[in-house]
């Protein structure tokens, strides 16, 4: 609900329900007769995060695209925040902005510190000034649902790739970067849900794997180099793909 009320009305809301068993459909198709800007995709068999989240850019109307999950809450300012960013700079290919982090009770003391940790570092990071798309490069800035980016930019790089599963969004973000320049508004935007079910938590070491693969591959396109060959089909790659990548770099000069 929170996109439908942002003080800055968004063109549409594209919700996708990639092959849900219990009644989502029928949640999205009562929303859909009270809010105009709706429009609804539902998937009978799930084709995945990537290939849905895809699909969605690939049918918003909108040259700026706006990510959310259903689980988490934008704050009412968000879009009236974040939107002008684009318009000052037309450089600027992402805009991101503070995140209120909310754990639920599965949550251990050590892993809200760590999550806690994410969001202080971005926040040092913008109020010291420090380069973004160096941070960056080290480690991801983002949660994916508090992001808004061209879609022209996330169309020339080739939007999500599969390879990067449980890391595509940062994968994006750093090739989206390479074409501009990010931005972070110093305002808090988002209350992001942290759930101990969900992928961070599920998946934490594929997302690790994935996340350490995207930076090589940074690098290795810094130098010139196509990474297609870096890209893996499947989770099981995920470590090969890592070895050729640093052997790739190695052979070059580089330390890795």
């Amino acid at each position: 609900m929170s996109a439908l009320t942002q003080s800055l009305r968004p063109l549409e809301v594209i919700i996708i329900d990639d092959g849900s068993a219990d009644n989502t459909w029928q949640i999205i198709s009562r929303l859909a007769k009270s809010f105009q800007q709706i429009r609804k995709i539902r998937h009978r068999t799930a084709i995945g995060i990537v290939d849905s989240l895809n699909e969605g850019v690939q049918r918003a109307r909108g040259e700026l695209i706006a990510r959310l999950d259903h689980d988490d809450v934008c704050w009412p300012e968000r879009l009236r925040l974040q939107v002008p960013e684009f318009a000052a700079d037309s450089k600027v290919v992402i805009v991101s902005g503070f995140v209120e982090p909310l754990f639920d009770s599965a949550f251990t003391a050590a892993q809200i510190r760590s999550g806690k940790a994410f969001e202080e570092r971005r926040r040092r990071i913008v109020n010291r000034g420090d380069s973004l798309a160096e941070a960056l490069r080290e480690g991801n800035l983002f949660y994916h649902p508090e992001v808004v980016f061209r879609r022209d930019v996330f169309n020339a790089v080739g939007g999500y790739r599969n390879g990067f599963s449980a890391a595509e969004d940062y994968d994006l973000f750093l090739r989206m970067s390479e074409l501009g320049t990010i931005a972070i508004v110093p305002h808090v935007i988002l209350t992001k849900s942290c759930l101990s079910s969900g992928i961070s938590s599920r998946m934490g070491e594929r997302q690790r794997l994935a996340a350490e693969l995207a930076r090589l591959c940074t690098r290795l396109r810094s130098i010139g180099m196509n990474d297609s060959d870096f890209i893996p089909a499947s989770a099981e790659e995920l470590e090969p793909k890592i070895e050729a990548a640093r052997v790739a770099l190695f052979n070059l000069g580089f330390e890795i």
